[in-house]
Order: structure tokens, then sequence, then C-alpha cells
């Protein structure tokens, strides 16, 4: 894998209003099954379709929401009706095309688990216990990261063509979805087994989506209280929600297949393949045109600069003054020289010398 972009994004608790949407699933509404293999890698294709890759979804809401980034309306450039502004004003609505796409694309992805976890239980393709525990581990991922950003989600059972369509809401729910993803790690492959990798839902990527929801379970069950028990008992066996973070944690830590890297940066190097940090993510290939692919590259360079040989960048999304000053005496930072090489030997070395400035 020449790049990825890590999927466990920030967890933000980012509220939206009446987006009590009618949920109509073509798919799911008929009896025409979608070839097992084909219908679990349009599962996963789904996560770098613009969903966790490109910045005006998830990240817009997670990241333009903050004080850590902004995308500034410059001239008569990135109005757009004020969406971007929305953001980080905390002013938006349910109306808005970024809090709308953004639930379209995560709810797209429940769809396309749902339609792989119908085709793999109706098939007997080989490995079949595994790609259906992926499948409903993708299932999953999409279901929690739109609980947590919409404090709801659909779900509808894909082995029932009549079944109706449900609304789940986070506080209801969080408790059994913990559950199911605890049920499939059985049949889940350790990371680099069975053909697998940090790009699959493995094990490894079970661990980390259980501590990150037990990490917030008591946020999602009273997400308007003023203070929150995280010492709530967990949902099975002992212990209680802190206790289960530390448990999925170290599993993780103590397995050997992870650590630290020594050079942070390295985990966003174009070839990043042996990043000693990466639990689940989403593969990319550095010469990619800008479609969602290499957005976020795109997003935070300057027009006249080129992120890879087929597109310059723009101007954009940048950091806020006070994140970019508290920086201040440390500009020795590896985060502010960075040279990449292409397929081709060509090196970006963004300093006015090479391909990063068109002629």
């Amino acid at each position: 894998m020449n790049s990825a972009v890590i999927a466990f994004l920030t967890i933000g608790m980012i509220g939206c209003t009446n987006l009590d949407e009618q949920v109509i699933d073509e798919v799911l509404g008929s009896e025409n099954l979608a070839d097992p293999e084909s219908a679990i890698a349009a599962a996963y294709g789904q996560l770098g379709d613009a969903t966790f890759v490109d910045h005006g979804s998830v990240f817009a809401l997670q990241e333009y929401s903050t004080d850590e980034a902004l995308l500034p309306t410059r001239g008569s450039d990135w109005g757009d009706g004020g969406k971007w502004r929305a953001m980080h004003e905390f002013t938006w609505d349910s109306n808005n095309d970024v809090v709308k796409n953004t639930w379209d694309q995560l709810t797209s992805g429940i769809t396309k688990s749902l339609t792989a976890i119908k085709s793999i239980n109706k098939s007997n393709i080989a490995n079949k216990s595994l790609f259906l525990a992926e499948a409903k581990g993708l299932l999953a991922y999409y279901t929690y990261n739109t609980l947590d950003l919409y404090g709801q989600a659909p779900y509808r059972d894909p082995n029932d063509i009549n079944a109706p369509i449900e609304v789940k809401k986070a506080d209801t729910s969080i408790d059994a979805l913990i559950t199911e993803v605890e049920s499939i790690i059985p049949n889940l492959a350790d990371i680099k087994t069975q053909n697998t990798h940090a790009g699959r839902f493995t094990k490894q990527a079970a661990y980390a989506l259980l501590a990150d929801m037990y990490l917030n379970r008591a946020v999602l069950k009273k997400r308007e209280a003023s203070s929150f028990d995280f010492t709530e008992p967990a949902v099975g066996g002992t212990g209680n929600d802190m206790d289960k973070v530390i448990q999925y944690t170290g599993l993780l830590i103590n397995s050997g297949l992870f650590s630290l890297e020594s050079n942070y940066f390295h985990n966003f190097d174009i070839n990043n393949g042996d990043s000693k940090e990466m639990i689940f993510s989403i593969v990319q290939k550095k010469n990619s045109n800008r479609n969602a692919d290499n957005d976020l590259a795109y997003m935070s360079m300057e027009r006249i600069q080129k992120p890879s040989p087929d597109n310059r960048g723009t101007n954009a999304s940048c950091i806020t003054p006070e994140f970019y000053n508290s920086w201040n005496g440390n500009f020795t930072d590896p985060r502010f020289h960075r040279y990449y090489q292409y397929d081709d030997g060509t090196w970006f070395k963004n300093d006015g010398t090479d391909v990063s400035v068109p002629a």
C-alpha cells in the first residue's frame, strides 16, 4: 500500500437539528443480490469515497468546528452560502450542505455494509465467516460515527426483505453496538494474517473501535448532561467503561504488532505502509488525481503549489492564527519541511525550485 489516511478520527460531539430523514433503500428493498466480493468491496470503498478523506465531509464536522481549522471566505471564493463559516461559528442547521452530504455519505456506508451482510449470508463464498464479520464490523464503524455526529442512524434487517426501517438513537443503541462488535471478534482475522492489512477490519480494528466506544459511551448515553459517569458498569463482563478502554487498548499495546513511531510524521508519508501505528486505515494511492482521494493534501496547499503532479493547490482551508502560533520557536518541526518523491523520481520540495510550482 502506497499511502493511507487514518480512518479513526478524533471523536467530537457535534449536534444537528431535525435530521429525522426518511430512509429509502432500493438495494435492500429487492432480492437483487450483489456479488459478495463486490458488495463488501463497495462497503470498504465508501470509507474513501469522500466520507473520511474529503475536507468537506466528516473532517469538516470534526475539525472546521474546532479552534484548530477553518475555511474562511476569501474575496469571492468559498462563500458557498456560508456553509463553511457555519461550521466554525456553530451556526449550522439541518439544511447545511456539509451536514446533509456527510449524513448521506455515512448512511450510504451503512447501506453498503447491510447489502454486503445480506449478500454474504446468502452465499457459499470461501471464508464466509471472516467476510461476514468484516461486513458487520464496517456496519458498526459507520453506525458509530453516524450516532456520534447525528445522535441517530438508520438500520434495516438485511436478511428480511419486508423488514421496516428502524431509527437507532445513540443513547439506546450504543450498548447493543458494543455487544455486536464484541461478538464478531472470534471470526475476525488478526492483522497481517489471512491476507489482511490495516485497510481491512481485523480483530485489532475491533479492539480500537471498542476502546473508542467505551471511552465515549457515557456521553452518547446522556450527551446533554453537564457531567458524565465514566465508571458505569461495562456492557458485559466485569469492570466499568474505563476498565474496558484499558482492556482493549492493552490488547493493542501488548500484541507486539504496534508501537509509536520514532518519527510521528512517518504515519503521513507517501510510503507509510510499514507504519507501526496503523490499526485501521484507508488505502490511497500517492499519485491519484484529486477527487476526494488526495483532498487533504490539495486543500492545504496554496494555488501556485502542486501537491501532486496533476493538481495544484487551492486558497481554501487553513489553521487558526492561535493554533499556528502555538509553534512559535519550534519551526524546525518536521511539519514545516516535508519532501516527497513521485513514482517517476521527481521530488516535491515545496520551495519554488521544483514541480511544486508550475511553470
